[in-house]
C-alpha cells in the first residue's frame, strides 16, 4: 500500500516537472519572440518612411 502511495506521488511530481518546463520554455519563447517583433515592427516603419 505505501508502495502505490509513493508510484502516485512520483507519477504527480512528473506531471508538475512537465508543466513546469513547459511554462519555462513558453516565457522563454515570448522572452525570445517580443524583442524580435519589435524590430520587425521597426524595419516595416522604417520601410514604409522610405516607401512614402
Amino acid at each position: 500500500m505505501k508502495n502505490d502511495q509513493q508510484q502516485k506521488d512520483l507519477k504527480e511530481m512528473a506531471k508538475r516537472k512537465k508543466k513546469n518546463l513547459a511554462a519555462q520554455s513558453f516565457i522563454e519563447t515570448l522572452h525570445f519572440a517580443v524583442p524580435l517583433l519589435r524590430f520587425f515592427k521597426w524595419l516595416a516603419s522604417a520601410a514604409a518612411s522610405f516607401v512614402y
